[in-house]
């Protein structure tokens, strides 16, 4: 690790050309290990950090996951952050076509964005706790919207947060890499069956909430 790290020499490891997944698992891997630190003479220790006794539980795991889902951290790659490091990126983002891309804009502003995050509530007669217009704090909005939901409802729309989330985050990587259209028949399609695949799974408060 010590060898690797010294003058970021893991980097001049890396061999051949990398496809776009692989590339932006190498600009995720960066940040990580940008602010990572050795302490000669200090043995190695396993600590599970979202816990704070250091070991693993699966209540803190899903603390952790919903918490710190990649769609609610400001860390992806979108184009604000690209442009930052001199790396080629849209001028506009590709969901929407109306502002710079950055993540606050992707959770609360993009049109695109909004549209679906209606459409997915309204199947779940939840669409009062759509963002709104003034809505421009994600973490915030998701607060807000889980007090405001039936207690009995909240794991099951936390879970549904972080599910539309993360296909939106992923819709847009399939615009940018694949080519692809923003397309809302699409991206709900594919929330549909990966909250059936949850349900399948265990996530008994999504299973309450999905039609």
């Amino acid at each position: 690790m010590q060898d690797a790290l010294d003058s970021n020499a893991w980097v001049r490891d890396i061999r051949g050309g990398l496809s776009a997944a692989a590339f932006v698992e190498y600009l995720q891997l960066w940040d990580i290990l940008a602010d990572f630190e050795l302490h000669p003479g200090i043995e190695d220790q396993h600590i599970w950090t979202p816990s704070s006794t250091g070991e693993f539980s699966t209540q803190s795991a899903y603390r952790s996951f919903l918490v710190g889902a990649v769609a609610v951290l400001n860390r992806c790659w979108t184009a604000d952050r690209l442009a930052r490091r001199g790396l080629e990126h849209p001028e506009h983002c590709l969901l929407c076509d109306q502002e710079e891309e950055n993540m606050q804009h992707l959770r609360t502003s993009c049109a695109f964005a909004r549209t679906v995050w209606i459409s997915v509530l309204r199947m779940d007669s939840l669409q009062q706790h759509a963002l709104g217009l003034s809505d421009n704090i994600f973490v915030e909005w998701w607060r807000q919207a889980t007090q405001q939901v039936p207690r009995h409802s909240r794991k099951g729309f936390n879970s549904l947060v972080v599910l539309v989330a993360w296909w939106i985050w992923k819709h847009k990587n399939m615009c940018v890499f694949k080519g692809a259209s923003p397309s809302l028949d699409n991206i709900l399609s594919n929330v549909k069956d990966e909250a059936r695949l949850w349900c399948m799974a265990g996530a008994k408060g999504l299973r309450s909430l999905w039609p």
